[in-house]
């Protein structure tokens, strides 16, 4: 192993360990958009071929490094060690080392420090006898399909330190105001530029009441004006929601926090700037999708719950996008989504083209109806509220089930479902909500039980299944 370094407060500090260093030289050292070779001696882009032909497959393709048993595995992680000696710790160590780097206090856990270097690489210590090194990345935007500047990479990277290590604070409310003179400097000619002018717009409009903020706000919001159609739709199209999705996924798998923090930040700037650029139907669809992969998460990460409910309040809680994203993580799901999410298991990840689709339009079908109101009432009545599913066509075979505090193991509705635009039941006043659980194949669904129905789908390739929590507004 390559050596560590003393830092003058915190003592020695050594590189990653050996059990940890194939999946980060993996996700970040090979990734392209990252662009180490400009920091090092060593161009990841000759050492990365040698590590794929093991994996069998390109790592545009996978940003996760893929599962592999046996000798291909022993063989893949000696190859990724030796990588990481050679081209990734020497760069971050001496990056790390530099008399230039701001160092963080991380609130959430007293036992991990952040570290912003001078050439925007991100680094997480974990604080010990000695401390070590758990992550090392360049952050970049939530954007596809652009090859980054290197002044792209320290304005995010420096973007994301301050935005950690100072969400509360007045300083952060400053950096917003800088942010939004500087993006309103010039009209932006690039997505690039574009994506600082709506990151800065959107961060200013959620914190418009520090006085600060509103006094920069008003020159972004006329440079946002002058934007050229063309050059927004450049940028809607780069927006990376299906890559933020599966970050969030493959955090949620991690036994630690640090990837899945950095997923739900980029999701944060994500729906922040799908808002802006008034794509509602983009970021309440990601909200959905995000909310239900957030079922997962487990509940001995109090500190992840802690940061999440400290964003939300920064960001306007429920009332806006970013603010919502991260009160699901402070609240969690409900407790019969976090059951059924556990006893669906892989049936809720699996991915089978037209099938995923499908589920995936049942279950944005689903809604809560408030009940209609009396004969020249201004508000709705105070009657139970109607659970309705609005259907665009039922093909192949599907079977919907409701969970509520009377029957926990499930309810079928599955009759009342298929007309398109069904009433499937009635959620009253007392009641926490309703958790529907869906499943479709292409063939015959059997079992008379949600719990039958689960026990045989489980063996089955051809299955899907997923649930939705909705509940009456409080």
């Amino acid at each position: 192993m390559i050596g560590a370094f003393e830092h003058p407060k915190l003592g020695r500090i050594t590189v990653i360990p050996p059990g940890l260093q194939p999946k980060k030289v993996w996700k970040h050292f090979y990734a392209p958009a990252e662009h180490w070779e400009r920091l090092g001696e060593v161009d990841p882009a000759d050492l990365r071929p040698e590590a794929e032909e093991l994996v069998g497959v390109s790592r545009e393709a996978c940003e996760e490094l893929p599962a592999l048993n046996g000798a291909s595995s022993a063989a893949l992680r000696e190859t990724l060690r030796a990588h990481h000696d050679r081209g990734y710790a020497p760069v971050y160590l001496a990056e790390l080392s530099s008399p230039e780097t701001r160092w963080g206090q991380d609130r959430r856990e007293a036992n991990r420090r952040c570290a912003l270097t001078p050439r925007g690489v991100y680094v997480v210590v974990q604080l010990a006898k000695p401390c070590w090194v758990t992550t090392a990345y360049r952050p970049i935007p939530a954007l596809r399909g652009v090859d980054f500047e290197e002044a792209t990479i320290l304005r995010q990277a420096a973007w994301k330190f301050y935005r950690e290590t100072g969400m509360s604070s007045p300083r952060f409310a400053m950096l917003v105001a800088q942010e939004l003179d500087a993006a309103a400097v010039a009209a932006p000619g690039s997505v690039q530029d574009l994506w600082w002018l709506a990151t800065a717009l959107a961060y200013g409009r959620l914190l418009r009441a520090d006085a600060r903020v509103a006094t920069h706000l008003p020159a972004a919001e006329a440079t946002w004006a002058e934007v050229p159609a063309s050059l927004r739709a450049s940028l809607n199209a780069a927006l990376d929601w299906t890559g933020a999705l599966e970050r969030i996924a493959t955090g949620l798998e991690d036994e630690r926090t640090e990837d899945l923090e950095h997923a739900l930040l980029m999701a944060e700037e994500l729906l922040a700037v799908g808002s802006v650029l008034g794509l509602e139907a983009e970021v309440d669809h990601f909200g959905a999708q995000g909310a239900r992969l957030l079922g997962r998460l487990p509940p001995e990460w109090d500190e992840l719950r802690a940061l999440a409910r400290e964003r939300s309040a920064a960001l306007g809680g429920r009332q806006s996008a970013p603010g919502r994203l991260w009160a699901t993580v402070a609240i969690g799901a409900h407790e019969s989504e976090r059951t059924w999410n556990g006893r669906l298991g892989g049936l809720a990840r699996r991915a089978h083209g037209d099938l995923a689709e499908r589920l995936k339009q049942y279950a944005e079908g689903l809604a809560l109806v408030p009940p209609v109101p009396a004969m020249g009432a201004a508000a709705p009545s105070a009657g139970p509220w109607e659970l309705r599913a609005r259907v665009p066509g039922v093909t192949g075979f599907v079977r919907v089930f409701v969970v509520d505090r009377d029957h926990g193991e499930g309810y079928e509705v599955t009759e009342r479902f298929l007309p398109g635009d069904g009433d499937l039941w009635r959620v009253d006043a007392a009641d926490e909500g309703v958790l529907v659980v869906l499943f479709v194949s292409d063939t015959p669904l059997e079992g008379a039980s949600l719990g039958d129905l689960l026990a045989g789908a489980s063996t089955r390739p051809d299955v899907l299944a997923d649930c939705r929590h909705l509940s009456r507004p409080r």
